[in-house]
Parts: C-alpha cells; structure tokens; sequence
C-alpha cells in the first residue's frame, strides 16, 4: 500500500522514536506535569507500534521489534539522563552565560541579587536531583509505555489494524 514506508521501515521507526521524545517533552512541558501528558503519550505510543506491525512479513516484523527494543534501551539508559541533566542544568548556564557576558561593572547591590540569584539556581538543582523527583520520572516513563504495549495488544485495537 505504501511501498516508501514498507522500504524504509526501520528509518521511519527510528524518526518516530526521535518525534516521540520530542513531543513527550513538549506536552510534559506544556501540560506542566508529565501525568497529565500521559493519555496523548500513551495514544503516540500506540501509534508507534503501529509502525511495527506494518511490516511485510514476520522476519522485517522481527527485525523492527528488535530495532524497536534496541531504542527503547538507548532511550531509557542515555537519551532521557541526558535530556534531564541538560533541562536540570540549563538555568545555571544561562546565568553563567549572563554573567560571563554582562558582568563588568556592577554595584554591590547588583553583585548580592546575581549571588542570591546563584544561589537560588542550585538549590532548584539540588532538588530536582535528589529525593523521589528522579524516581517518578522513571515510573512515568515506563508506565507510559506499557501502558501503550497493554492497550495496543487489546481486541479493541485489533479492529483498527484491518
């Protein structure tokens, strides 16, 4: 039916995976919680596997659920810990940055509200990073996606194939 997708399976499965994360963070971010987000996450990861069941035969079915596999654990192990450092880290940079680029000649009150400021940032940081923060985000992350796989494999779903 679409032979450009039927082609490139395991490109437009990799490109999925890349928009999932980014559309994962943007509705986390807009919605303000990443629970909230969770019903249109779950629904974009059902579409997702859609991509793997729309294989040609049972050897590119396979091949794709183990390429789908092998992104998941990249995903789970080095893209979301980076993606969340650089989140949690970004508003120290952007301070160091303003001072590193406008910090010549500052009065003393100026000096106390950047050091207030700074200090501010880090305790934001500390508590991120510590505490049960961390361990929510990972259950949110998996819940998420079995929460895809359950309702993907439901016979309800099923009618949708055909």
């Amino acid at each position: 039916m679409f032979p450009a997708f039927r082609n490139n399976i395991y490109r437009y499965k990799v490109l999925f995976q890349l928009c999932q994360m980014l559309l994962d963070l943007l509705i986390s971010h807009i919605m303000g919680d990443r629970l909230l987000a969770a019903p249109l996450l779950v629904s974009i990861q059902m579409a997702e596997l859609l991509v793997t069941i729309g294989a040609r035969n049972f050897v590119e079915f396979t091949m794709s659920f183990l390429v789908e596999i092998a992104l998941l654990v990249v995903q789970r192990l080095f893209l979301y810990p980076l993606i969340k450092t650089i989140l949690t880290l970004w508003p120290r940079w952007k301070l160091l940055a303003s001072q590193a680029f406008g910090g010549k000649g500052l009065t003393r009150q100026e000096k106390q509200e950047r050091e207030a400021m700074w200090k501010k940032v880090n305790e934001d940081i500390e508590l991120r990073s510590e505490g049960v923060e961390p361990l929510l985000d990972s259950l949110s992350i998996y819940s998420v996606e079995k929460t895809g796989v359950i309702r993907e494999s439901t016979p309800n779903m099923k009618y949708f194939y055909y």
